[in-house]
């Protein structure tokens, strides 16, 4: 298999002209990576899901990643779960009661990457007058220090 330095170059050692060189083609670099470099190669190869649940779902994990999103409210965590399964789901933590236990326990330095994460989703609890009813859920974290 070609180096990508031997896709740009032309048999004189000249870059070649854009239309001949290949593009958008998948260079495999696995064979000489380490189980660190390939475990980063997995993660960014598999697509993320969003995590939609209904009332009395939950999701448990590794928290992978701990970004934040942005939306017309402003900004909330954005997580990124590897599954007991080997799959990546997202969790975009928009609604208040998630939002504020997720951002008060990575605040607190009780949340990072690495991290075991279970999330529950309840359902809706009780409205009050002129308010939308809260979104209710649970976290629980085993943190790795």
């Amino acid at each position: 298999m070609p180096t990508p330095q031997e896709d740009l170059l032309d048999d004189d050692g000249n870059v070649k002209p854009p239309e001949e060189m290949k593009q958008n083609e998948t260079v495999d670099f696995s064979d000489n990576a380490t189980d660190e470099q390939k475990t980063l190669l997995n993660r960014v190869n598999k697509r993320a899901t969003a995590w939609i649940p209904a009332p009395g779902d939950s999701i448990v994990g590794v928290l992978v990643e701990l970004n934040e999103a942005e939306s017309d409210y402003g900004a909330y965590p954005l997580l990124t779960i590897e599954t007991p399964d080997g799959e990546f789901v997202m969790v975009h933590a928009f609604h208040t009661t998630l939002k504020n236990q997720i951002n008060r326990k990575a605040d607190r330095g009780q949340l990072a990457e690495g991290d075991d994460i279970a999330i529950s989703f309840q359902g809706e609890g009780v409205a009050k007058a002129g308010i939308n009813a809260p979104r209710l859920y649970q976290v629980a974290i085993v943190h790795r220090p």
